[in-house]
């Protein structure tokens, strides 16, 4: 796929989707949603096609595969059990708390932190969930991202002094 000759790199990666989207599919499904798993093996597949010429695979190109699907299944995994004990917190939150008036529910509290978090300037909403909700370290996200953990390191505290700055301090205190 590495091929300068992008017939050929193509014809290379149609093969290898051929052989593999079905079997990653159904072994993604068995971790995550249908919906999730499409979504993931898909990600895949392009993460793959855009960085077919610098990627280095040491495994076979399956295996790679397998492998990628499995820690998106995992990283998506423990996603959503930090939304899960956010939104928990948030029910706690208000049970011990008077009511907060701009929220009738917490699913339009969660759904306000969402939107706050995708409205993050790109590398700072980028490297706050790889740390946030991924669970990884600075120097981690700095290997990832080809940064320093300087950069990382700053990149997540403007993304929490925004957030505060929008949410609140009642709020914020929920993601911290």
């Amino acid at each position: 796929m590495a091929n300068d000759d992008e017939k050929v790199a193509l014809q290379a990666f149609d093969a290898l989707f051929d052989a593999c989207y079905a079997r990653l599919f159904a072994y993604a499904s068995q971790m995550v949603s249908s919906r999730d798993a499409e979504d993931i093996v898909q990600n895949v597949f392009m993460w793959l096609w855009n960085n077919r010429c610098t990627v280095d695979i040491k495994t076979s190109p399956e295996q790679y595969l397998y492998t990628a699907v499995r820690n998106r299944c995992l990283t998506l995994i423990t996603h959503e059990s930090v939304r899960r004990r956010v939104i928990d917190a948030i029910g706690v939150t208000l049970d011990e708390q008077s009511e907060i008036p701009e929220y009738d529910t917490v699913e339009e509290l969660v759904a306000r932190l969402d939107a706050e978090i995708e409205s993050l300037p790109a590398a700072y909403r980028e490297a706050f969930e790889m740390c946030r909700f991924s669970g990884k370290s600075y120097k981690e996200i700095a290997a990832e991202l080809g940064v320093s953990d300087k950069t990382v390191y700053y990149r997540v505290k403007q993304a929490l002094r925004l957030l505060r700055s929008r949410l609140g301090e009642h709020l914020y205190s929920i993601l911290v």
